[in-house]
C-alpha cells in the first residue's frame, strides 16, 4: 500500500478549498430573485437587474490558483490517487459552476 505524504494532504485540502471558493465566487446575489414566472433562470436575473458580472475574471483566477496542484500532479507523474481524484472533482465542479450553469448567458 502506498504511503500518503503530507504534501498530498495539503494539495487535497487546497483543492477542496478551491472548490468552495469557486462555489462562492460563481454565485450571484440576484439568483435569489428567480421565481419561475418572470425570472426563469440566472440569465434572466442578470438581464433584469444590473449585475456587476465578475464571473469571467473569477473563473480565470481560480484556474490560475489551481496551477500548483496541476504542477504537483505532473511532477509526481499522476501517481497520487487521492490528489488526482480531488483534481478531477475540482475540474468537474469548476466546469459546472462557471460554464454549464451560465451556458445561455453572454460573457460581457
Amino acid at each position: 500500500m502506498k504511503k500518503i505524504t503530507p504534501t498530498s494532504i495539503i494539495m487535497v485540502m487546497y483543492t477542496w478549498f478551491l472548490m468552495l471558493s469557486s462555489l462562492a465566487f460563481s454565485t450571484l446575489s440576484e439568483e435569489s430573485y428567480i421565481d419561475g414566472d418572470e425570472i426563469k433562470n440566472v440569465c434572466d436575473a442578470i438581464r433584469v437587474y444590473i449585475v456587476d458580472d465578475y464571473r469571467g475574471t473569477m473563473a480565470i483566477a481560480i484556474l490560475l490558483a489551481f496551477s500548483p496542484v496541476a504542477i504537483y500532479m505532473m511532477v509526481r507523474k499522476f501517481r497520487g490517487v487521492i490528489v488526482n481524484l480531488s483534481a478531477v472533482a475540482f475540474l468537474v465542479s469548476w466546469v459546472f459552476l462557471f460554464i454549464i450553469k451560465f451556458k445561455d448567458c453572454p460573457w460581457y
